[in-house]
């Protein structure tokens, strides 16, 4: 059922008959790779690494456990960049704020 759901890429789906699986066999490592890639693309990155990780520590030589890894790594790259970049955009606007205070 959620292959089926992610080659439709309805990654909520996917997430919801993942867990339900889970619940009857929570050891099954495709069920926890199938999570790991909904909450990837659901943008919950910490829990799909965490997921991913248990699944390549059961299967160190699995290549799509790895490569859903490194797309991990790309979306925390990613939002570490956003982070720094509305940081800075803050940071600036205070500037200006002080700025205006101090001519006055």
């Amino acid at each position: 059922m959620t292959a089926v759901f992610a080659k439709q890429e309805r990654w909520d789906r996917v997430l919801f008959y993942a867990k339900k699986a889970s619940e009857l066999d929570p050891k099954n490592t495709k069920t926890k790779f199938r999570m790991g890639q909904a909450y990837l693309r659901l943008e919950n990155v910490d829990e799909a690494k965490t997921l991913l990780e248990q699944v390549l520590a059961e299967n160190p030589g699995d290549a799509l456990v790895k490569q859903e890894l490194s797309k991990v790594a790309v979306a925390n790259k990613q939002r570490e960049e956003k982070e720094k970049m509305i940081y800075r955009a803050m940071m600036t606007k205070l500037a200006q704020e002080n700025e205006r205070d101090e001519s006055k």
